[in-house]
């Protein structure tokens, strides 16, 4: 298990340094404490801890979201 979510922390830090893209959105307070409350507990930023929450979705629903040349 920890070889996985050594791969996966990896997998977050490339994808960190390359990304061009910005998203804002609106939310209740309740929802932006929980996330945060989440992203604490994961020693992540609040950023990062919502694109794990997106990049899971994705990976569960089968889309493929990598870039082409990414392993």
């Amino acid at each position: 298990h920890f070889n996985e979510r050594l791969k996966k922390i990896n997998l977050f830090r490339k994808i960190y340094k390359m990304k061009p893209a910005s998203i804002t959105f609106k939310t209740t307070d309740k929802i932006k404490e929980a996330l945060e409350k989440i992203s604490k507990n994961e020693f992540r930023s609040l950023s990062m801890q919502i694109e794990k929450i997106v990049v899971d979705y994705l990976e569960k629903a089968g889309i493929d979201w990598r870039e082409e040349d990414d392993e």
